[in-house]
């Protein structure tokens, strides 16, 4: 006999269905339920803040490497910077981050320990004047030049 209000058949009745078949049924009967409007919502809602978090983990992992090479470039500059090109200073400046573990990137401190062991070409000054050869002296109005600079960043005469 079938129960109506179930919808199922009576227990005492023969069953058209083997047991396996109905527990292969009920096993995958949930993933056919799974994709609603409600679910795909819920998860793409999950996954944007999963790859917000992500994204914003990985960009701050990026600032933070990126201002330690800049904060150890910076000291570089510092220890180079000094008055009147004393190279030897420079070098024992530039061999003091290397051997103190100040400079923490290996290549960096490599290369400083190479440019220090050889030694490095530095500019005499810092650039500030005209190119030597170049006009001086010139008054605007007439647009006539007294004189040339020289090496030495002086107006000499023509």
């Amino acid at each position: 006999m079938i129960d109506v209000t179930k919808g199922a058949e009576d227990s005492s009745a023969p069953s058209s269905r083997s047991a396996g078949q109905a527990t292969a049924t009920k096993k995958y009967a949930w993933p056919s339920k799974l994709p609603t409007p409600l679910t795909t919502t819920i998860l793409a809602g999950i996954l944007t803040v999963a790859g917000t978090i992500a994204g914003t983990f990985v960009q701050g992992w990026e600032t933070l490497q990126l201002e330690h090479e800049k904060e150890q470039h910076e000291l570089v500059m510092q220890m180079i910077t000094i008055g009147n090109n004393n190279i030897d200073q420079a070098k024992k400046n530039l061999l003091f981050l290397t051997e103190s573990g100040l400079i923490t990137d290996t290549r960096l401190a490599t290369k400083i320990r190479d440019a220090a062991a050889t030694g490095p070409i530095l500019p005499s000054r810092a650039f500030s004047g005209p190119l030597p050869g170049a006009p001086c002296g010139c008054n605007k109005a007439t647009g006539v030049c007294l004189g040339v600079v020289n090496a030495v960043e002086e107006c000499v005469p023509n």
